[in-house]
C-alpha cells in the first residue's frame, strides 16, 4: 500500500503538488510504518523499493515538485527513509550518499531591503489591513521572527560551502596575541580628550586596551568601537565563518518568499485577521492563519537552501561541521514513530474535563499492577506532625528497588518517581494533608569501582545533583533511539565522572558576597521606556555620575600609563571578586587507584509536545527509556504501540509503566533481573541505585517542617545486593 501511494503521488499527482508538506507528510507516514515494523525479514525489499523511489524523485531533477531542496522537512523525511534502508543493507552506500548535503538546490537569493518594505508590502491602506499581520509576525520583535527564524539562523554561518573552512577556527585563535594596525590608531586617538592621548594612543597602550577589560570601564561606546577598529581584522573566510546569518535579513527573505508562494491581502488578509482575533494563544491544536503556514514553508525552504550553500556556524570544536538535519534545529513538528491518537469514535468520556490519562499515547497501567510502587501509609490531619517527626517506616531501597510480577519474574527499578498524598488531589486542597514522594535513579559503574563508590556515598544525601543525570531529549524521534554516537548525542566524557563541590563555611571576618565599588561600571542601564518623572530625574543623575566617573578613570589610567601600560594592572576587579569568595574544598569520589569514578546514568527521557503543532497526538508524550550506552548493541526492539522493549526471542525485558491511582501518580522504568545481570556480566559493570524523597505537610495549618530521606545501594552481576544506610533529616523553612 505504501509503495502504491508513493507511485500514485509521484507519477500521477506530481504536477499538482503546490504544497511540499503534502509529500513530506506522506514520507513521514512511510517512515513511521517502516520504523514501527522493526527488523522483520520482509522489511528489506520494502525498504529498498521505497528508498529508491525517493532517491529518484526527491534527489534527482531539481525542478521535480517532490525535490528535497524545496523544504527542509521534506528533505529530512526522505533522508531518514534512505538512511534506514542503508542501515538495513537495502540500498548501497553510493545510493545513500545522494542524500548528503550539499546536493542540488536553488541559490539562496536576496532579501528586500528594509527601506523597501513599505512600498512592496504596505501595512494598510485607508484603514484596510494589507500586509499588517505578516509584517507584525516577521518584525524584529514579532513572534515568528523571534521564536522561529532567529533560532534557525544561528545554525548557519555566512561562509559559502564553496570556500574551505578556515584552517584555524575562531576557538583556536581566541588566545592569539592582538595585532594592531598603526594606521587606524589616529582615528581612535582623536576620540580621546587631549590630556590622555599621549599615554593611551601609543601602539603598546592600544594593544593593552584591546587585550584586557579596562577599556570597557574607561571608554564610551563610540571610543570603544574606534578602539576595536584598531585591531587587524580577520581574513574574509574567518570573518564569514564567525558570523551567523542575520535574523532580520532572514525574516525579510521569508516575507518576500511568502508573497512568491501566493499569499496576497486580497485572498487571505480577511481570513487571517479573523483567525488572529478568535484563536487563543493557549488553545491546544489551535487553527493557524494561512499566512503562518506560508511563513513555515518559506522558513523551511530557506533552511534547506542555507544547508546546501553555507557552512554551519560553529563556536566550539564540538559543534557540527556539517548540516546536522532539521531535527537538530528543532524544526520537526510530528513524530511518525509514535502511536497515533485514538479515533474520535473510540472516546467514551463525555468530554467534560477529561482526565489527562484518558488522552495518553501509551496506555496507563492498572493501579493494582504488581510492579507498581507501594502506596505509603499516609496519616490523617491529626497525625501529620508526628508522622514527619518519627524516622521509622521510611521507604527502603533494598525492598523498593526490586519488584516481582505475577509470573514470579523479578524486575530491577532503574528509574522511578512516585508522588502520593492523602487523597490524590495534591496541593490544591483546603484541609490537612500529608504528602510523600520518592525518586529512584541508577548508574552503571565499573565493577572494580563499586565498593569505593558505595563507601563514598554512605551517609551522603542525594540532594544537589550528587550523581550525573541522564539527558532529557526534546528534538529526537522515538525511533531514533539509540542514537548514533557523536557530539550531538553523547555528553562530554568528563560529565560521567562523579564529583561534587562543597564549600567550607566562611569565617566571620570574610564577606562571601562581592559588592561593586565606585570604580565598577558594570551596572546595566535601565530599560528604555517612558519613565515617571521621579525616575527620569534618577536616571539622569545616574548617567551624569557614570560619565563623570568614567572621565576620572580615564585620567587615572593615563597617569598610570604615562611611562607605558602596566600589564599586571588588568583584571584587578576579577582578583578582588575571587578573593571575596569563600574558600572551598573539592571532594571527589575516586576508585581504588585514585582515579575518578565513572558513573553512567541508566536512563534518559524522551519528550514530545502534543499541545501545539503535532495534531496527531491528544496529549504530550513523555517516556523514560534506557540510556544509549545500554540500548546500543542490546538488540532490543520496542513495541510500536507501548513503551515495552523485547529481546530477539520476543521476551519482554524492559518496560516503562505509569500509574494514575487514588493517592497520586507514579512512573517506573523496570528491567528484568536476568537481562540486566547478563548485561552487567558481559560489560564488566555493577549497578548503583540511589533514592531520595520527602515527607511533608501540604496545608498552612501545619508548621513548614518536612523530612528528607535518601539511600544508596549496589548490585553486582552475580545478583548480590549491597544496601546502604538510610540517611534522614528534619528540615525547617526559614520563612
Amino acid at each position: 500500500m505504501l509503495v502504491s501511494l508513493l507511485d500514485r503521488f509521484l507519477h500521477e499527482d506530481a504536477e499538482k503538488i503546490d504544497d511540499p508538506y503534502l509529500f513530506e507528510r506522506l514520507v513521514w507516514v512511510g517512515y513511521g510504518v517502516l520504523a514501527r515494523r522493526g527488523d522483520d525479514d520482509d522489511q528489506h525489499d520494502l525498504l529498498g523499493t521505497v528508498a529508491r523511489r525517493l532517491l529518484t524523485y526527491s534527489y534527482g531533477a531539481v525542478d521535480s515538485p517532490a525535490h528535497a531542496s524545496r523544504n527542509a522537512l521534506l528533505c529530512e523525511a526522505a533522508t531518514r527513509v534512505v538512511t534506514l534502508a542503508h542501515r538495513a543493507g537495502a540500498v548501497t552506500s553510493e545510493e545513500a550518499d545522494a542524500v548528503r548535503h550539499p546536493h542540488a538546490c536553488a541559490q539562496i537569493g536576496q532579501a528586500p531591503a528594509e527601506e523597501d518594505l513599505d512600498v512592496l508590502f504596505p501595512w494598510r491602506e485607508q484603514k484596510e489591513s494589507l500586509w499588517g499581520s505578516l509584517r507584525s509576525s516577521l518584525s524584529p520583535l514579532g513572534d515568528f521572527a523571534d521564536d522561529q527564524v532567529r533560532p534557525a539562523m544561528r545554525h548557519f554561518s555566512l561562509l559559502p560551502l564553496s570556500t574551505d573552512y578556515p584552517r584555524r577556527p575562531a576557538w583556536q585563535r581566541a588566545d592569539d596575541p592582538v595585532v594592531v594596525d598603526p594606521a587606524r590608531i589616529p582615528a581612535f586617538a582623536q576620540s580621546l580628550p587631549e590630556s590622555v592621548r599621549p599615554a593611551l594612543s601609543t601602539p603598546a597602550a592600544v594593544e593593552q586596551l584591546l587585550t584586557g577589560r579596562k577599556a570597557r570601564d574607561v571608554l564610551d561606546a563610540d571610543q570603544y568601537a574606534l578602539l576595536r577598529a584598531c585591531r587587524v581584522p580577520p581574513t574574509d573566510d574567518e570573518r564569514l565563518a564567525a558570523a551567523h546569518v542575520d535574523a532580520e535579513w532572514a525574516a525579510r527573505w521569508v516575507l518576500a518568499r511568502v508573497a512568491d508562494l501566493g499569499w496576497t491581502p486580497e485572498l487571505f488578509a480577511a481570513f487571517d485577521n479573523m483567525r488572529s482575533h478568535h484563536s487563543g494563544s493557549r488553545q491546544p491544536h489551535k487553527g493557524e492563519r494561512i499566512g503562518k503556514k506560508y511563513q513555515w514553508m518559506a522558513l523551511h525552504e530557506l533552511v534547506e537552501r542555507l544547508a546546501n550553500h553555507r557552512h554551519p556556524h560553529r563556536r566550539t570544536e564540538h559543534d557540527a561541521a556539517e548540516y546536522p538535519g532539521a531535527a537538530r534545529l528543532s524544526l520537526l513538528d510530528i513524530d511518525p514513530s509514535l502511536p497515533p491518537a485514538r479515533h474520535p469514535f473510540s472516546d467514551t468520556d463525555d468530554g467534560n474535563s477529561p482526565d489527562e490519562a484518558d488522552h495518553a499515547t501509551f496506555a496507563i497501567a492498572d493501579p493494582a499492577h504488581p510492579l507498581a510502587p507501594p502506596v505509603p501509609d499516609l496519616p490523617d490531619d491529626e497525625g501529620v506532625d508526628e508522622w514527619i517527626s518519627r524516622p521509622d517506616n521510611l521507604p527502603d531501597l533494598d525492598e523498593l528497588g526490586i519488584r516481582t510480577d505475577s509470573q514470579d519474574r523479578q524486575w530491577i527499578v532503574l528509574y522511578e518517581q512516585a508522588m502520593d498524598d492523602h487523597d490524590g488531589r495534591g496541593w490544591n486542597v483546603t484541609r490537612g494533608q500529608a504528602e510523600q514522594w520518592h525518586r529512584i535513579q541508577s548508574w552503571l559503574v565499573p565493577a572494580p569501582q563499586l565498593t569505593s563508590l558505595l563507601t563514598w556515598l554512605e551517609g551522603r544525601s542525594f540532594t544537589n545533583r550528587l550523581m550525573p543525570e541522564g539527558p532529557d531529549r526534546h528534538s529526537l524521534l522515538l525511533a531514533d533511539f539509540p542514537t548514533v554516537p557523536g557530539p550531538w548525542t553523547d555528553p562530554e566524557p568528563d560529565s560521567w565522572h562523579v564529583s561534587t563541590f562543597q564549600y567550607d563555611e566562611p569565617s566571620s571576618d570574610e564577606d562571601a558576597s562581592f559588592v561593586p565599588g565606585d570604580d565598577d561600571l558594570s551596572t546595566p542601564e535601565p530599560a528604555p521606556g517612558p519613565p515617571a518623572s521621579e525616575e527620569s530625574v534618577a536616571i539622569a543623575i545616574w548617567r551624569e555620575r557614570r560619565e563623570k566617573r568614567r572621565e576620572e578613570l580615564l585620567l587615572e589610567l593615563a597617569e598610570q600609563w604615562a611611562d607605558g601600560p602596566m600589564e599586571d594592572d588588568e583584571d584587578h576587579w576579577l582578583e578582588r571578586t575571587l578573593a571575596a569568595q569563600p574558600h572551598g574544598r573539592m571532594v571527589f569520589a575516586t576508585g581504588p587507584d585514585g582515579e575518578p569514578v565513572t558513573a553512567i546514568p541508566t536512563d534518559q527521557t524522551y519528550n514530545w509536545s502534543g499541545q501545539s503543532l503535532d495534531c496527531s497526538l491528544d496529549a504530550s508524550v513523555s517516556v523514560t527509556l534506557l540510556s544509549d550506552p545500554l540500548l546500543r548493541d542490546s538488540r532490543l526492539r520496542r513495541d510500536p504501540d507501548r513503551s515495552f522493549w523485547y529481546d530477539t526471542d520476543g521476551q519482554l525485558q524492559v518496560q516503562y509503566l505509569t500509574w494514575d491511582r487514588p493517592s497520586g501518580r507514579a512512573y517506573s522504568l523496570l528491567v528484568s533481573r536476568e537481562w540486566l545481570e547478563h548485561h552487567l556480566e558481559r560489560s564488566g559493570h555493577c549497578l548503583v541505585q540511589g533514592m531520595i524523597g520527602e515527607r511533608q505537610p501540604v496545608t498552612a495549618e501545619h508548621p513548614r517542617v518536612w523530612r528528607e530521606f535518601s539511600q544508596s545501594a549496589g548490585r553486582t552481576a552475580q545478583g548480590q545486593g549491597k544496601p546502604g544506610t538510610i540517611v534522614t533529616e528534619i528540615k525547617k523553612s526559614i520563612r
